[in-house]
């Protein structure tokens, strides 16, 4: 089946893996597993820079105008279309040119990411850092309590796990009623385990 023409043009794409698309389908909305880091103040902060880890998580969904692009967002073989428009009315969505943050030199222009931002955010690594060291420094204080020192620890227990916070979704979920439908990609019909399932699917738009 040849890919249907889209009316709205103004659509995002996401890939996805078929696993995370059944979960989803079955959900009916995206949990928001990825994250970028944002600086509170400057608009945009070198990996390499000493400010990089001062930079808070913020949640939501890598997109991009160009389907081509979606293609190769983790390799995934489906390709969803969002209503941009319908998205904007409850998610904030901003531009990204990771070629441009990896290196100053770079032209900030040609976006080819648009980041789809679902309001959760963690704190930055050096907050969890001296977090930390400030606990320790508490429970280091003469005539503590064995509340206030149990107290410390396990806030202190919390600030070393801080890691684990940046692989739980954080944030809203993205409802599919914003999806327009979805492609799968030609090139890897062969690997797709629910083939009858996904061809037969009121929002199949084709093979691309």
């Amino acid at each position: 089946m040849l890919a249907k023409p889209l009316k709205n043009k103004n659509i995002l794409f996401h890939g996805l893996s078929e696993d995370r698309f059944s979960h989803a389908l079955a959900d009916g909305f995206l949990k928001p597993y990825t994250s970028h880091r944002i600086h509170k103040i400057l608009p945009i902060v070198w990996r390499k820079d000493a400010e990089y880890d001062n930079c808070q998580y913020h949640f939501g969904w890598s997109m991009t105008r160009n389907i081509d692009v979606a293609k190769r967002f983790g390799g995934a073989p489906i390709i969803l279309a969002f209503d941009k428009d319908k998205i904007s009315h409850n998610f904030k969505i901003s531009p990204v040119d990771w070629n441009a943050q990896r290196s100053p030199d770079m032209l900030l222009e040609n976006e080819q990411e648009e980041f789809v931002f679902s309001g959760g955010v963690v704190e930055s690594t050096n907050y969890f850092k001296k977090k930390a060291e400030k606990l320790l420094e508490l429970m280091e204080s003469p005539n503590l309590s064995n509340q206030e020192e149990n107290a410390y620890y396990e806030e202190y227990e919390k600030c070393l796990e801080y890691k684990s916070l940046y692989r739980i979704p954080q944030g809203k979920n993205l409802s599919l009623r914003y999806l327009v439908g979805f492609y799968l990609e030609e090139e890897l019909k062969d690997l797709y385990w629910n083939i009858t399932f996904l061809e037969n699917h009121e929002l199949f738009l084709g093979y691309v």
